[in-house]
Parts: C-alpha cells; sequence; structure tokens
C-alpha cells in the first residue's frame, strides 16, 4: 500500500514481510508514484528478505536445539559415546571420561574396543560388521550388562544401550549410553552377604538354643518314664 508515513515526512510503499499469520517485518520505501515494475522489485526484495529472516530464525532455533541437546549430554551422569561405522569413537561425553578415566582427546578417533576387556575387545569388530552386513542385532538396539574396562586396566560391571542414528548424508552412527553399576553390584553382593550370616546365625542359634531345649526336655521325659516305671504306672 501506498499510504502517508507518520515520521517520515511523506508518502511511501509499505509491504509486509512474511505471512498473514506469521509476520516479520515492515519494508517500508519512501516516495510516491510507484510503478508496476517498482512495486514489483520492491515486493521481490521483500521475498528475498522474508527468506533471508526465515532462514536467521531457522538456524537459530537450530542452535537452541542443539545447545540444549549439547548441556543434556554435557551434564549426564552417564557416559554417552557415539561410533562411526568402523567402530571409531567420535564424542566421548565427560559422563564416560569419569567412568572409563579416559579425556575425550585420549580416545577421539579410536576403535571403542579400547574400552573393553578380552574377549568382548576382539569380537566387537566382529558384531558391529555383521550387523552391518546382516541387520541381525545382537548389541544395537538391545540393552544389556557388559564388562568395561578403565584407563587403569580394572575392569567393571555396566549396562549398555545402544542405538543407531541415520545421518542426512545416508551414513550411520551408533550412540551408546553407559552406566557404571559397580556400586549396584557391590550393594547385591553386601545384601547376599548379610542374608548369609543371618543364615547361618539363625542356624547356629537353632543348633545352641532349641537344640539344648530339647535335650533337656529328653532327658526330663527320660527320668519321668523311670519314676512311672518304678511306680508301676501303665503311663510310663
Amino acid at each position: 500500500t501506498t499510504e502517508e508515513l507518520p515520521g517520515l515526512g511523506g508518502p511511501g510503499l509499505v509491504v509486509r514481510i512474511g505471512t498473514t499469520r506469521e509476520p516479520l517485518a515492515l519494508l517500508v520505501v519512501r516516495g510516491d508514484g510507484f510503478g508496476a515494475s517498482q512495486r514489483v522489485f520492491v515486493r521481490a526484495a521483500a521475498s528475498v528478505l522474508h527468506a533471508r529472516l526465515a532462514l536467521d530464525r531457522q538456524r537459530h532455533g537450530l542452535a537452541e536445539s542443539q545447545d540444549r541437546a549439547r548441556a543434556v549430554v554435557e551434564t549426564s551422569v552417564d557416559g554417552v559415546i557415539t561410533i562411526d561405522e568402523r567402530g571409531r569413537i567420535e564424542t566421548f561425553n565427560p559422563g564416560a571420561e569419569r567412568i572409563f578415566g579416559y579425556s575425550a582427546a585420549d580416545v577421539r578417533g579410536q576403535n571403542v574396543h579400547v574400552l573393553m576387556p578380552e574377549p568382548y575387545h576382539s569380537e566387537h569388530d566382529g558384531y558391529v560388521q555383521a550387523y552391518l552386513d546382516t541387520g541381525v542385532r545382537r548389541i544395537i538396539g538391545i540393552g544389556r550388562e557388559v564388562t568395561g574396562k578403565r584407563a587403569s586396566g580394572a575392569t567393571f560391571p555396566m549396562d549398555l544401550a545402544v542405538s543407531e542414528v541415520r545421518m542426512a548424508d545416508g551414513s550411520r552412527i551408533f550412540v551408546g549410553l553407559v552406566r557404571d553399576i559397580s556400586e549396584r553390584r557391590a550393594l547385591e553382593q553386601e545384601v547376599l552377604r548379610v542374608a548369609e550370616e543371618e543364615r547361618r546365625r539363625i542356624g547356629q542359634d537353632l543348633h545352641d538354643g532349641l537344640g539344648q531345649t530339647l535335650t533337656g526336655i529328653g532327658l526330663f521325659a527320660r527320668g519321668l518314664v523311670r519314676q512311672l516305671a518304678a511306680e508301676g504306672s501303665p503311663s510310663a
């Protein structure tokens, strides 16, 4: 529309940038007597600006989404590890650093089997290749308990869940979620130990306490039998 524009000292052409439902801005061109070609040019400029603003908004939204995802991964107490189709480690979050004792720089680019003791160390590449060749899942998409190896060489039990992510270029990455369950296993062992000690204590109490009581009752009963027999009582 062409109209008087307050504050600009004269008429001008006003074109909305965006849609009716989602206007982004207004493009204002000062002047009067705009011809058809000039109006087409201004509208084309508005379309270009609309595309650029929409792209900027998409980039901003994508950046926010990436920041949120990064914050979740970086602050997770669990280990989050991504590997490529050849098993090479691409990302290694702080949770994984705490669990395994490696820094991300130490393991990035290395085969993920560096985090596994034998025999898993040697078998891992075969699992991945077999899945890529056949699609049969032995680890991918299946949570299971496995054994991990720390930088010190110590082994520990861990829960491992692996998922597959297909990228826009057709490649695949695999995301592993790792949880150290050493404390849980230690607690389970302690519960079993306490239960076994309690079982033994109860058995000892039965042997020492109830056993002695039954022995005393038996002795008393035999003495009573002798007494009744001496008296000629049929109750003997």
